[in-house]
């Protein structure tokens, strides 16, 4: 029996970010489909309507910050959050562990170690490797 597709929704105004984590997505498995968007308050609207497995957000961002846009949709059970920034303050990661994230990761990315992530959560409950 086939599993069904994985939904990943990232939000970062940097465009190079989002192409990166994209391009390795991609490279994880041709059956994760994929929803980018470099403006919070885009991505903010999707996230009302849709309920990815994974979502990955950016700290600092124009109008909206990672932080409030946790504390806007509230990641419903079974959304796995991944927080990225080159903040490495104490004050923001505790701030972002409080609203629910599972992961923090500080830019410049480490794409072997957000990749193994990002396959131990999409897949955890699988048996067969990909």
């Amino acid at each position: 029996m086939e599993s069904e597709a994985k939904k990943v929704v990232i939000i970062d105004d940097s465009r190079t970010t989002l192409m990166l984590i994209e391009n390795l997505l991609f490279e994880i498995s041709n059956k994760i489909q994929v929803r980018g968007f470099d403006k919070a308050e885009y991505g903010l609207k999707y996230l009302k309507a849709h309920k990815p497995d994974l979502l990955i957000i950016d700290l600092f961002m124009p109008q909206i910050s990672g932080l409030e846009l946790l504390e806007k949709i509230q990641p419903s059970e079974g959304m796995k959050v991944f927080m990225i920034s080159a903040n490495t303050k104490v004050v923001n990661i505790e701030s972002a562990l409080k609203l629910g994230i599972d992961e923090y990761f500080t830019k410049p990315l480490k794409v072997e170690k957000l990749a193994s992530k990002i396959k131990s959560v999409l897949y955890a409950k699988e048996k067969h490797e990909l």
